[in-house]
């Protein structure tokens, strides 16, 4: 059984012990998770921050994910990894955990979130629930399109969305509980 972490862009820092973390399984995550977590595979999709990682050797230290279309641009640099895809809607926000949730759903059987805010979007405005809505219609697709994946939120405490609540493959768990079946 392979088991992979999927650490959100919105995660704070001390959500999870780093050790934790490597003890269970490898984890996926934005470059922005890399400085807490150690994330042992990141991913960018924006463009000016992958050129200036890549100057700074960032994919010398984890397994980093840049889109196809941009490598020959940026002088097919040795060790990135590459995923393909897009995105049609361009307001989408967190488009690293989407990226991160494909490319782990790709070699996992169970996948552990964390740091993910997936409120019911009830509680905010309509602004924020037009963006939020956008997202969470992209999180809930994974899901469906990896139906025999079991998804797990970890340590997940606020209201979940209603859009959520019907995923059969979708559960919530505690750290301690996930240590004692997995380690």
């Amino acid at each position: 059984m392979k088991v992979s972490w999927v650490l959100s862009e919105d995660i704070a820092p001390g959500i999870i012990e780093q050790t934790v973390l490597k003890e269970i399984a490898p984890s996926w995550g934005s470059f922005t998770t890399w400085n807490d977590y150690k994330t042992d595979n990141c991913i960018s999709n924006d463009p000016a921050k992958i050129s200036e990682l890549i100057h700074r050797a960032f994919h010398a230290v984890c397994n980093f994910y840049i889109p196809k279309s941009l490598y020959a641009s940026l002088g097919r640099p040795v060790g990135i990894k590459l995923f393909d895809g897009g995105f049609k809607d361009p307001t989408i926000t967190n488009k690293d955990d989407i990226i991160a949730l494909h490319l782990a759903a790709s070699t996992s059987d169970i996948i552990l979130l964390t740091g993910f805010n997936l409120i019911d979007l009830i509680e905010l405005d309509d602004k924020a629930r037009d963006i939020k809505r956008g997202l969470y219609l992209e999180i809930c697709d994974v899901i469906r399109t990896y139906s025999k994946i079991q998804f797990v939120l970890v340590n997940y405490t606020p209201s979940l969305d209603d859009l959520f609540k019907d995923l059969p493959n979708l559960t919530m768990d505690t750290v301690d509980s996930v240590k004692q079946l997995l380690v």
